[in-house]
């Protein structure tokens, strides 16, 4: 996705935007919220690791590796919200429910007014969980609309809404 961003930005001529990409770079952590939760996520023995430098070799593979493509590296609950400031688009690929609570903990106050978040693993309980109770506790009312795939209309698996300008 960081990928996709950050040639979205340079084929719109909108490089002075900045892509950050937020993750621990060390695959999906999971700590003591996930496993009293008994989140499906713990059972999982892949634990989907990309190191930073491969994300950086794939960004220079496609000659997107510039100033507008930011890191900030560690575990969502130590690193966020990190140096970022604002943003437009908020996409939250976090798995589990302690990370995707961490990242709208630290992010959601910086999306601006009309901007928008995406869930991409809404078809996870623990995940779901953390966002509907994130939602409830900050009194968002935004409606929650599904993305769905081909093959299985009857429930998405990612969602968004847009925050309130």
């Amino acid at each position: 996705v960081g990928i996709v961003m950050a040639g979205a930005l340079r084929a719109f001529g909108a490089e002075s935007r900045t892509v950050w990409l937020a993750d621990s770079f060390a695959g999906i952590p999971i700590d003591e919220r996930d496993i009293v939760r008994n989140d499906p996520v713990t059972q999982w023995t892949e634990r989907w690791e990309a190191t930073k430098e491969a994300v950086e070799d794939n960004l220079r593979r496609f000659a997107l590796h510039s100033s507008s493509v930011r890191f900030v590296e560690g575990l969502f609950r130590h690193s966020l919200p990190g140096p970022i400031e604002s943003i437009a688009l908020l996409r939250i690929d976090a798995d589990c429910y302690s990370s995707t609570a961490d990242v709208l903990r630290g992010l959601y106050g910086k999306v601006s007014p009309g901007g928008y978040v995406v869930i991409d693993d809404w078809h996870l309980p623990g995940c779901r969980e953390a966002v509907l109770e994130f939602r409830a506790a900050h009194a968002i009312a935004a409606p929650i609309l599904g993305v769905y795939r081909m093959d299985s209309s009857d429930h998405p698996e990612e969602v968004y809404w847009r925050k309130a300008p």
